[in-house]
């Protein structure tokens, strides 16, 4: 459903940003990867295609480094396929409690997080049509320009 609705968007020439809040585990760190991959296979999308692109907002590397004294963190799972990749990735250890559940963050802290990446989504946009806007009016004053 979400390939659909990318397809709908950039075949109206727009540019696609996934916005990805997870928990910070194995999992949480490696499904918003696959879902990247199986959504750029079925709109047969280059990886480095960068008219779609995923960023991870919520829960992030930094926040683990933030939250570590004020959360109750925990050891990732070892049963879990993924936690030697993640372990290597992110240089933990197998004992190093470094898991941190979506639930840690404040729903304030969240909303204003999200608030401000959109923000800035919606004043990426308009400062690029601004732009553009002024390229049309040079080009027009240089037309008319040569028109006297």
């Amino acid at each position: 459903m979400l390939a659909l609705s990318i397809r709908e968007n950039l075949e109206a020439g727009q540019r696609v940003k996934v916005v990805v809040g997870a928990d910070f585990d194995p999992s949480g760190c490696d499904w918003p990867r696959a879902a990247e991959a199986e959504i750029r296979q079925q709109l047969a999308l280059s990886s480095m295609d960068p008219r779609l692109v995923f960023e991870r907002e919520l829960v992030t590397f930094s926040d683990v480094l933030d939250l570590g004294p004020a959360v109750a963190l925990r050891a990732p799972n070892p049963k879990d396929t993924r936690t030697t990749a993640w372990l290597h990735e992110y240089g933990f250890d197998a004992h190093t409690e470094a898991v941190v559940e979506m639930d840690a963050i404040s729903p304030a802290v969240a909303r204003q997080r999200m608030q401000r990446h959109f923000e800035q989504l919606y004043l990426d946009d308009f400062e690029e049509a601004l732009g553009q806007q002024q390229q049309h009016r040079s080009e027009i004053e240089s037309a008319l320009a040569a028109l006297s």
